[in-house]
């Protein structure tokens, strides 16, 4: 609980534990002053079938009780209540309003996201991977199976002898990139693609660094600007297509 005092706001807590097989609550009734910050999803709520919730009061800030939630039987049972409760839930608090606040599902996602990932990493590395080679093959595993959003990706396709002598390629779309230059390696991710074409490679939407003896990456920050998502890239001799395939 936080009470807002000036010049300062002052945290206050109190706890205590239900037992499942008694279905009471032991709470300790006494405060005391101090920080209580949880981050990210909390896992405690949930106890088997059970599930720990608040009910809010009319003014649906103040908490009025606390109550277990069988996601099974959907049954509901109070633990601790404050007098304001039974004025405003006299024939209980609505199942409704319970299922449209449990946190159930994102904590089992979450669960289920952490395991993944952890055997995941042990899979990599028992193959010989570092730990640090392993998360990079884990990020794109987790964005497969939809535990990661998708990032956007860039893909290279080599052109033909035939098609890159077309003349009908649109000036403001083709790049012509110096060894030099890609070397210096202002164009990371378009470096990786035309080396592994067909690849789908992270694309950084950060702008591509200049180069005080080179043009190229400003004109291309500047195309992609535009919303276009494909343009050409000559480099040693080759002409590739480059597609940006966002999520």
């Amino acid at each position: 609980m936080t009470v807002h005092q000036e010049p300062f706001a002052k945290e206050y807590l109190t706890s205590g534990v239900w037992t499942e097989a008694q279905h009471t609550a032991e709470i300790s009734r006494s405060w005391k002053e101090s920080p209580c910050q949880v981050s990210g999803y909390d896992e405690w709520p949930i106890f088997g079938d059970w599930e720990l919730m608040e009910v809010r009061g009319d003014q649906h800030f103040f908490t009025v009780a606390i109550v277990a939630y069988n996601h099974v039987t959907n049954s509901v049972k109070v633990l601790v209540k404050n007098k304001d409760y039974d004025r405003l839930y006299p024939g209980g608090v609505p199942l409704r309003q319970i299922t449209e606040k449990t946190q159930r599902p994102a904590i089992e996602r979450y669960q289920a996201m952490m395991r993944t990932h952890e055997e995941l990493l042990q899979k990599y590395k028992a193959m010989g991977m570092t730990e640090i080679q392993a998360e990079l093959r884990i990020g794109k595993d987790m964005q497969r199976l939809g535990y990661y959003p998708k990032t956007a990706t860039i893909v290279a396709r080599r052109l033909s002898r035939e098609e890159a002598a077309r003349t009908d390629f649109d000036k403001d779309a083709l790049f012509s990139v110096a060894k030099d230059e890609m070397e210096s390696g202002i164009f990371p991710d378009i470096e990786q693609a035309i080396a592994n074409p067909g690849e789908e490679i992270e694309k950084d939407f950060t702008d591509y660094v200049t180069h005080r003896d080179y043009s190229t990456s400003a004109r291309l920050n500047a195309f992609l600007k535009t919303g276009k998502t494909q343009f050409y890239m000559r480099y040693l001799g080759q002409t590739y297509e480059l597609t940006i395939r966002k999520p």
